[in-house]
């Protein structure tokens, strides 16, 4: 047994994006893209914005009516090797409807960047934003964060370490939605998908959310795919009591799509991938779920 009791084949499966849909998410991508790029047709959007020097380091931002408006940010997924910003805008209409600024940040990939750089790209961008507020039009003190898959794990990471970089830059963040995201490295360092990232024991244990201390003073959103894989609907089920003794500790009741108010600085204790069921990663979820948060 590798991790946990799984062995390397059901590591594979757990992990793996296509293994809820028969196999092939080609078509959910598919969807996924198109979706986003209706909403670059039909909506006001200042594409490919430079917060560094590198060609990979653009963002899409989307304007809200209001220039005092809030803004919501994305850091899309695809196991940190794959997608972009220009296939996540899906969320903006719904966004935008609601009086919210709209942000989607691109990075630079595996294998040309180590996680740890990746991080440091998405705060550099969160920290552009917060000093270009006044000129792109949002209020920098009403900011949301998202991020789906390896998304989440960039986003976790951000508010776990660089909360101090965020306020010296004007931004302030409220509230996170970390969909079916990637806390615990470890397992991913026994996959293929480890053949681009390479991860070090170094980088899983400084880079790991679940190892981390959050920020206090914002609400977090864990939402997690209800679907289930017979073989591991059991393991669904301990979802709970994993996260029992971090919601006695914070005050706060578990459900599904549950908000957790973060007020005090202990270890982050999030589900562990291996611990509960992966089920669908479709991005589709991540525009439902704005579309319930945008009011």
């Amino acid at each position: 047994m590798l991790y946990r009791g799984f062995t390397q084949a059901e590591l594979q499966r757990e992990y793996s994006p296509g293994s809820m849909v028969g196999g092939d998410i080609s078509p959910y991508l598919a969807a996924y893209r198109a979706l986003s790029t209706e909403a670059r047709a039909g909506m006001q959007v200042a594409e490919n914005l430079r917060y560094g020097s590198d060609p990979q380091h653009v963002l899409d931002y989307f304007p809200a009516p209001n220039p005092a408006a809030g803004l919501h940010v994305f850091i899309h997924g695809g196991y940190w090797q794959a997608l972009s910003q220009r296939d996540s805008a899906a969320m903006a209409p719904a966004l935008h409807e609601q009086g919210h600024a709209f942000a989607t940040l691109n990075y630079t990939l595996a294998p040309d960047a180590r996680l740890g750089q990746m991080l440091a790209e998405c705060l550099q961008a969160l920290c552009w934003l917060g000093r270009q507020a006044e000129t792109l039009g949002f209020d920098p003190q009403r900011v949301t964060l998202s991020g789906h898959s390896a998304g989440a794990h960039l986003v976790a990471m951000v508010l776990a370490d660089h909360g101090q970089a965020l306020a010296a830059s004007g931004l302030q963040v409220t509230e996170a939605v970390l969909i079916s995201g990637v806390y615990d490295l470890e397992p991913i360092a026994l996959m293929s998908v480890n053949d681009k990232l390479q991860l070090t024991d170094a980088e899983i244990d400084a880079l790991s959310p679940c190892a981390a201390a959050p920020r206090p003073g914002f609400a977090t959103a864990l939402p997690w795919a209800s679907a289930t894989r017979p073989s591991s609907s059991a393991r669904a089920a301990t979802m709970p009591s994993i996260c029992a003794a971090p919601a006695a500790m914070w005050g706060f009741s578990f459900s599904r799509g549950c908000i957790i108010t973060i007020s005090s600085c202990t270890p982050m204790s999030l589900p562990r991938p291996g611990e509960r069921q992966h089920a669908l990663r479709s991005n589709i979820s991540c525009l439902r779920f704005a579309e319930n948060m945008s009011g």
